[in-house]
């Protein structure tokens, strides 16, 4: 008669086969089975790897959802020609192959926007966004065209801070806290217009030391489309 012995563990299965005959047992095979534990480990303890799969999928979700915004909004400013050196073929190009991204010297220039304004400050997106919500621009010339589409492409590459039902409420107070704080600051200018005078060149305006609300961003859009008429184009 052979028996089959089994040692479960948490990441192997030990086993081994016996033959007895009679008061005679001799060992017929025996070995080890190893796999990956079905928990990570940290300095915290352990982990359920399952937790980390779906932290890596939401990761790859909110890059492919911000490929996805970034491309909509390309696709809206070449239609009505607020783009430089884009077509709308480059934008359906870079749809079907996520790695195609437009490589186009003039669009390139418009979205790296680096001269100085007579101020001695950068006209970059900020400039633009300054602009568009402080200045009725001339939209039938092109650079101020363009510096509407890169105010509007550079809000859409962002989009500010938005609690969800998962976010733990100490998180959220603290960033609600930072972002009244900054709603404090700017009075009643708009993220855009307060960044270029108050911050830019002075300190970062990215990062931890600015938190920023979907709101926020959604107010200098409203305001920005009713002075330049933007809706009516």
């Amino acid at each position: 008669m052979r028996t089959l012995g089994l040692d479960l563990g948490t990441n192997s299965i030990g086993w081994a086969v016996v033959e007895s005959v009679g008061r005679r047992v001799s060992l017929v095979d025996k070995g080890v089975y190893l796999f990956p534990k079905g928990v990570g480990e940290n300095k915290s303890g352990e982990y359920p790897l399952a937790a980390q799969r779906t932290g890596y999928r939401s990761a790859r979700r909110l890059i492919m959802r911000r490929r996805w915004r970034k491309q909509a909004t390309l696709e809206t400013l070449v239609k009505h020609d607020l783009c430089s050196g884009l077509t709308t073929q480059d934008v359906k190009n870079w749809k079907q192959d996520r790695h195609k991204y437009p490589a186009n010297e003039v669009f390139k220039q418009w979205l790296n926007i680096k001269a100085e304004t007579p101020e001695g400050k950068p006209a970059g997106p900020y400039y633009c966004r300054w602009r568009c919500a402080t200045e009725q621009l001339n939209l039938s010339l092109p650079e101020d065209r363009y510096c509407l589409g890169r105010a509007i492409y550079h809000l859409a590459q962002r989009r500010g801070y938005k609690s969800n039902r998962i976010s733990g409420e100490e998180k959220d107070g603290a960033v609600n806290a930072e972002i009244s704080k900054l709603d404090v600051a700017r009075g009643s200018k708009t993220l855009g217009q307060y960044f270029y005078e108050e911050c830019l060149g002075k300190e970062p305006v990215r990062g931890s030391q600015h938190y920023t609300s979907r709101a926020q961003y959604e107010q200098e859009f409203t305001i920005i489309c009713t002075k330049q008429h933007f809706l009516q184009i």
